[in-house]
């Protein structure tokens, strides 16, 4: 779940430097595997990197500092003149500019599960 409201969200062409945004993303919430497998700002890259390519169309969906927060995908398939549309939110858009700092993973590879106040503060 997303606490706090994103005001005046911008839409903007994903781009590869988002890879770090996208690795706190997500770190965010542990049902973002199934979008994919991020743990690692490389791994963020090698997300990212195909997705600024045809047949894909990827926004971001940024905040007035221009940081990712979201994704918006469509998987374009032109020959029958439609496409797949997805989309993704990082739980925190406190975290997703980058405050707190990232969590760290466990040695299972995930991260532990943080809870959010209302003010955005880790709170445990």
């Amino acid at each position: 779940m997303i606490r706090g409201m994103i005001r005046d969200a911008v839409l903007r062409p994903l781009r590869t430097s988002d890879a770090p945004a996208v690795w706190r993303a997500f770190a965010s919430a542990a049902d973002m595997r199934r979008q994919g497998a991020v743990a690692s700002e490389e791994e963020a890259r090698s997300y990212v990197r195909p997705l600024t390519e045809d047949p894909h169309q990827a926004f971001a969906i940024t905040e007035d500092t221009d940081t990712l927060v979201g994704l918006i995908l469509v998987t374009v398939d032109a020959s029958n003149r439609s496409g797949w549309f997805s989309y993704w939110m990082n739980a925190s858009p406190a975290d997703a500019a980058g405050r707190p700092e990232r969590p760290p993973l466990l040695p299972t590879g995930r991260s532990p599960r943080v809870a959010w106040s209302d003010s955005n503060s880790a709170t445990g």
